[in-house]
């Protein structure tokens, strides 16, 4: 390790390099490190600059699959040399000892890929704005923090996979910034920096596009349509395919001197977009949830500079009112909090879940990026989406996701925006976000919204019978909602009267229908998409009367009790099933929802398997055969619900 770095100045701080070899930079002095394993730990350190590394990740990036007995003390030897020699340097940062790891506390701005990733962000806010030669001047600058390729110097396979993906990130900026020149009309400008970066990357498209473009524009289409057949011929020797489907159609437009592809005159910019306000209406007899109003309001405030973006995740059966409870937090807080604007969109868990990249082009064009600009793939757009967002104070309202998977590539990067997601799945909660679940009403509250709908003179005139409905429905919004809409409908009808019709529970489903919308409805898509065991084991509880033990599914089905437990958690995960007190209020007891119960008791019939009683060894039979399926069935996966 070379420690012979002149003595700099005092006040000035050792800043940090990994946009290129790994170094130490001081008074512009910069110091590399010899050792090729401390060069590895310092890396992974500086990558998760002021988060734990964990040692067993540190001992896979130095040896891969194959490290010493004494790689735990090797580790420890190299952080003791790197922290001598952040010692020597005059470094405030330091490396700490975590449990489990270590970590390198240091201020972010000292490390030059985060500067890059500042940069790019302020640029990308700048365009945003209508601002582009102050968007290339910012990119120009981040982009010349680079001194060669990420990690240059860094063998290690963990690392270098990190390096794929902030390479990337490098040549999506210089994109970016080629565009805003060809926007300001510089085509001379870009023309020589393109040739060299087709040459490197012969099949990226992007690059291709704009040198295309930029030759037309200064008077050399020849030139231009050469670049196309000359990509053409790699993509078919190397590929066996045709050029995608935007350089065809530029060629096309070459060729036929379309008068879109016109140079803009010097200084152009491109139109500012409109903030986007996507939230769909609210409903205006909203009511209770005040806890909880309160409680999503105070996650979504505004957090530290610095931080992550704050997402926070509703979960809840079908029909709780997710949605409703989590739109009115929209609307209270998008004025103040989110002033540049709120996206929203439906993922379609419960019905047909949309793929992330369906969702960033809706997005990507209602923040103004032209349906032609927009990114080929699902990472191209994400990353456009992110640098779109930086800085921007936006809320991103994602309603109804599947799964973590779909909603992963729709977070911003900025800690300036928020987002707020609902799901009836509780494993729809990305790492570090914040889990809200909610609940039933109680029957004070869906008496409230009964009155609210219904009038309050109605509900004031028979109150035993308003605390009845409330019972029935099992304090689901959407059906209290119902029978509102149902007694408004009908005001000669009595309370008393909806509450007998609710009272038997193989009927009280065909009554929470009203018009276009049916409790039973989203029960059944639920249900539909449980795996079968889930299913049998549903079937075989579905004349279980009040609350029950493990131990009975265990035993009334014939497995062991941690089968029982695993499936009945994820049934509660999936609001199929909660959790209620034992004697003496003792854990590990269960109980079916009051709707639950009413849609199983629906689901028997004559000769329909699942009316034999729990106790019927042929339902035990039937289970054990349904979970030993869905046990050998490849890659089962994890229980996934989707929200109604």
């Amino acid at each position: 390790m070379k420690d012979t770095t002149p003595e700099a100045l005092p006040g000035e701080e050792v800043r940090f390099e990994v946009l290129g070899p790994v170094a130490l930079v001081r008074g512009g002095c910069r110091t590399h490190v010899a050792s090729r394993r401390q060069r590895v730990v310092l890396a992974l350190l500086l990558l998760s600059a002021n988060r734990t590394v964990p040692q067993d990740t540190l001992i896979e990036a130095v040896w891969a699959h194959l490290p010493p007995q004494t790689a735990r003390n090797q580790i420890q030897g190299c952080v003791s040399a790197l922290r001598r020699l952040l010692r020597a340097q005059g470094a405030r940062a330091s490396i700490e000892t975590a449990p489990q790891g270590y970590l390198l506390r240091t201020e972010p701005e000292l490390i030059d890929l985060h500067v890059f990733q500042k940069r790019s962000s302020a640029a990308a806010s700048s365009a945003q704005r209508g601002r582009l030669e102050e968007a290339v001047a910012l990119l120009e600058e981040a982009l010349a923090g680079w001194r060669g390729s990420f990690c240059a110097d860094v063998d290690s396979a963990l690392v270098q996979g990190e390096a794929l993906i902030v390479s990337e990130e490098r040549l999506n900026a210089l994109d970016r910034c080629t565009e805003w020149k060809l926007a300001l009309g510089r085509y001379d400008d870009v023309i020589g920096e393109l040739g060299i970066r087709v040459a490197r990357h012969p099949l990226r498209e992007r690059p291709r596009q704009q040198l295309m473009r930029a030759l037309h524009q200064a008077g050399r289409s020849a030139e231009a349509l050469e670049v196309y057949r000359s990509g053409r011929r790699h993509f078919v020797d190397q590929l066996g395919l045709e050029p995608g489907q935007e350089l065809q159609r530029l060629e096309a437009q070459i060729l036929a001197h379309d008068p879109a592809l016109a140079a803009p005159h010097q200084g152009a910019v491109r139109p500012h977009a409109t903030a986007p306000r996507q939230l769909p209406a609210g409903i205006t007899d909203f009511t209770g949830r005040r806890e909880l109003l309160d409680l999503l309001g105070s996650r979504l405030a505004r957090p530290d500079a610095g931080g992550p973006v704050t997402v926070v995740a509703v979960s809840g059966a079908g029909g709780i009112g997710k949605s409703v409870t989590a739109l009115h937090v929209a609307h209270r807080l998008a004025a103040e909090r989110f002033p540049d604007g709120q996206l929203f969109a439906d993922l379609g868990g419960s019905r047909e879940p949309l793929a992330p990249a369906q969702v960033l082009r809706r997005f990507l064009r209602a923040l103004g990026v032209p349906a032609a600009s927009i990114p080929d793939t699902v990472e191209e757009r994400a990353t456009l989406y992110r640098s779109l967002l930086a800085g921007r104070r936006i809320l991103v309202f994602l309603d109804d996701a599947a799964t973590e998977a779909q909603v992963r590539p729709l977070l911003p990067g900025s800690d300036s925006c928020a987002v707020l997601l609902t799901s009836r799945s509780r494993n729809v909660c990305p790492p570090g976000a914040s889990l809200v679940g909610i609940g039933a009403f109680d029957d004070s509250e869906a008496v409230e919204l009964l009155g609210a709908i219904i009038g309050e003179s109605r509900v004031r005139a028979e109150p035993s019978a308003a605390r009845r409905i409330a019972e029935l429905t099992g304090g689901f919004p959407l059906g209290v909602r119902i029978v509102g809409s149902r007694l408004a409908s009908r005001p000669h009808w009595s309370l008393r009267t909806m509450a007998m019709r609710l009272a038997d529970p193989r009927r009280r489903l065909d009554e929470l229908a009203h018009g276009s919308v049916a409790v039973r409805d989203g029960l059944e898509a639920a249900y539909r998409l449980l795996p079968a065991a889930h299913r049998a084991l549903l079937s075989a509880l579905g004349g279980v009367d009040g609350a029950f033990p493990v131990a009975t599914a265990a035993d009334e089905l014939n497995v062991d009790r941690s089968v029982a437990a695993d499936l009945l958690e994820e049934l509660v995960d999936a609001h199929f099933v909660t959790h209620a007190a034992g004697p003496g209020n003792r854990g590990g007891w269960y109980r079916l929802p009051e709707l639950v119960g009413a849609f199983l008791l629906g689901l028997r019939g004559p000769g329909d398997p699942r009316s034999r009683p729990v106790g019927d060894p042929s339902s035990a039979y039937g289970f054990v055969s349904a979970f030993g399926h869905e046990r050998a069935a490849p890659e089962p996966g994890p229980l996934h619900s989707l929200t109604g």
